[in-house]
């Protein structure tokens, strides 16, 4: 492919590095990787493609600078959370128990719409809104020792900027309707958009107040927040800006 035989099974060697790392089970649809590489002579990408597994391909690559790092030159990372829509809906998931607590119109219809398969459920503009809303609560920095495992609220690293977080309009895949949620951070630590996720649907279906989510954020307070799925979360963009406005035209 594009590594000499004499640098081959050594990642040191070829200065290997990725821009992000993924949890398990979380897809990368736009990873980057910056290497010492061969790319003599033409048709590179074909090569390497050549020896790669059919669902990890080379869309392309660029020249760099020396000592250019894929990890530590990459200023931004956007992930895209992809929600079917139903989780949005105060009626799944309701327990036994939360059913007998209600009065019997509201018990109806939760048993008509369950046989339904909740089919008639609509994510309306109203409740982008209010998601978009509740999402907001994330951008900037914070302590987000809260959202993943094992970080003290006294490390460092627990504090993260999030530049923005936005829920899209529903749309439709073979049938089923779902949401993308739009992330962008410098960095995200393990189990971290996915705990976002689960807490900001909570305070959607109203389990908790969004005035919560404030204290999540505080180095006194420890809560066990809800882990979403990794099932849906993808690394969809390493973005470059301050490099690229450095040496775009170099």
């Amino acid at each position: 492919g594009a590594i000499s035989a004499l640098n081959a099974g050594d990642f040191n060697k070829v200065s290997w590095m990725r821009a992000a790392r993924t949890d398990k089970g979380v897809s990368a649809v736009g990873q980057t990787v910056s290497l010492k590489m061969v790319i003599d002579p033409p048709g590179v990408e074909e090569r390497i493609n050549e020896h790669l597994p059919s669902q990890i391909r080379i869309l392309g690559f660029q020249r760099v600078t020396t000592g250019f790092s894929a990890k530590t030159n990459c200023d931004r990372r956007r992930y895209e959370y992809v929600v079917p829509i139903h989780v949005f809906d105060s009626r799944v998931g309701r327990t036994r128990l939360d059913i007998e607590e209600v009065d019997q119109d509201e018990k109806e219809a939760i048993q008509n719409a369950e046989a339904e398969n909740f089919e008639d459920f609509e994510f309306t503009e109203e409740m982008r809104v209010k998601m978009n809303r509740i999402l907001q609560e994330y951008c900037g920095t914070h302590n987000f020792h809260n959202y993943t495992v094992k970080v003290p609220p006294s490390d460092p690293s627990a504090r993260r900027y999030i530049l923005s977080f936005e829920c899209s309009q529903a749309f439709d895949i073979n049938g089923s309707k779902f949401v993308k949620l739009n992330v962008v951070g410098q960095s995200f630590m393990l189990h971290q958009i996915r705990k976002m996720v689960g807490m900001a649907i909570a305070v959607f279906r109203d389990l908790c107040p969004i005035t919560f989510m404030a204290e999540t954020f505080s180095p006194e307070i420890k809560v066990n927040t809800p882990l979403a799925p990794d099932l849906g979360l993808f690394l969809c963009e390493c973005m470059y800006d301050a490099y690229n406005k450095r040496y775009g035209e170099s």
